[in-house]
């Protein structure tokens, strides 16, 4: 009865599979592959702490919010902000878009919009944003999120992971973090 079912409505099942099979394929096929590579830091606290102290005998003692803290650090907005600069990310299409890209330039008269009625208002001051701060935010947010620190394991090691879309320019990135 089953074998008569399926042989009446067979074509049920092919569209099913046709169905199956071309949704993963065209998601294969349209998605942009990412790559993430990483840096490790080594944070040296017995230098500092000989240096400081001027002690003989080695503290053991392990302090796991010096490394902490320095991961905080590492995804802070200066740290990025100034790797951003450096590798001038701001003219990146993979950081702020295309730079004919219309739905940019209609969120950037969006807000300058909104800052002239809130000016007009008396509810804001009078703001500098232009385009290059807008650019500069674009990228800082999405370097936030492509951008992984975190500790290994209760080690004094940070891996800096960074994700792109290119695995040249994520290596560049990610090394250029550990540096800064």
């Amino acid at each position: 009865e089953i074998l008569g079912i399926l042989h009446r409505r067979w074509h049920f099942l092919v569209v099913g599979c046709l169905i199956g099979l071309t949704l993963p394929a065209s998601y294969i096929l349209f998605t942009t592959p990412l790559y993430t590579s990483t840096a490790r830091i080594l944070i040296d606290t017995k230098m500092n702490q000989n240096l400081h102290t001027q002690k003989i005998i080695e503290d053991t003692s392990f302090d796991t919010s010096l490394v902490d803290s320095q991961v905080k650090i590492i995804s802070s907005e200066s740290i990025v902000l100034a790797v951003i600069k450096s590798l001038n990310l701001t003219h990146d299409s993979e950081f702020v878009g295309s730079p004919d890209a219309i739905g940019r330039n209609l969120v950037l008269q969006v807000k300058k919009f909104i800052s002239s009625v809130k000016q007009y208002l008396g509810l804001k001051e009078v703001s500098t944003d232009d385009a290059d701060t807008f650019l500069e935010r674009t990228a800082v947010e999405t370097f936030l999120k492509r951008l992984d620190p975190k500790r290994e394991d209760l080690t004094y090691v940070i891996d800096i992971a960074f994700t792109s879309e290119d695995p040249k320019n994520a290596a560049r990135i990610a090394n250029a973090v550990a540096n800064a």
